[in-house]
């Protein structure tokens, strides 16, 4: 684990409901801020301090304690409607247990189960932003990922279970007369080279007394 001081970005003030993100480039040893959506002309650019899937007490609780201030964003201003703030925690919460949920579901293989928990989470994220921007629009690239790879995973099972030729012609039934048996007292099947013949044995008895004559 390494760290960084960054006198700039540490200018730039928190808000629950953010319009930019921080970004570590690795390569250039770079903290970068990034737009999460298009900011106005006059517009604060802000980021978010916390997870920005906890409800409302939870982030306020944090940065109280962490940080030693009280959020007053426009997200969690007494003045805000209490039903708006609700509706707001409720997406928050169902997009915490998402997002906790998708790596165990990729883990174990369910990579439909994962397709559809992010296609909800991206989705909550659309309603809780206030529109489409940078963290839908990583989920979408990853949503093309996974379902490429849940493609390729249903066209190799399928594959797999398609009879090969060999396989095929090893299941018909036998038209050869090798197998005929001897079937009742009075008669016999005799192999031919197209059906099986049925002579009675009183008649091979009879030739050969014949031939005994």
């Amino acid at each position: 684990m390494g760290g960084c001081v960054c006198p700039v970005t540490a200018m730039i003030n928190h808000a629950c409901l953010p319009t930019a993100l921080f970004a570590w480039d690795e390569e250039r040893g770079h903290h970068e801020v990034r737009a999460l959506r298009e900011i106005k002309a006059g517009e604060e650019i802000a980021t978010s301090y916390v997870d920005l899937w906890q409800p409302t007490v939870a982030r306020q609780h944090f940065l109280r304690n962490a940080m030693r201030f009280t959020c007053a964003c426009e997200t969690c201003l007494e003045s805000t409607e209490e039903s708006v703030r609700r509706m707001s925690d409720h997406r928050r919460s169902a997009g915490s247990g998402l997002e906790r949920g998708i790596p165990d579901k990729l883990q174990a293989g369910n990579l439909e189960e994962a397709i559809k928990d992010l296609q909800a989470l991206k989705e909550l994220t659309i309603l809780e932003l206030g529109g489409r921007n940078l963290i839908s629009d990583e989920m979408d690239m990853t949503l093309k990922e996974l379902e490429a790879q849940l493609s390729k995973q249903k066209n190799s099972k399928s594959s797999s279970e398609m009879p090969s030729k060999e396989a095929t012609e090893a299941e018909k039934p036998s038209s050869s007369n090798e197998n005929c048996e001897k079937k009742g007292d009075d008669s016999e099947l005799e192999p031919s080279s197209s059906t099986c013949k049925q002579r009675p044995a009183a008649a091979k008895a009879a030739a050969g007394s014949a031939d005994e004559d």
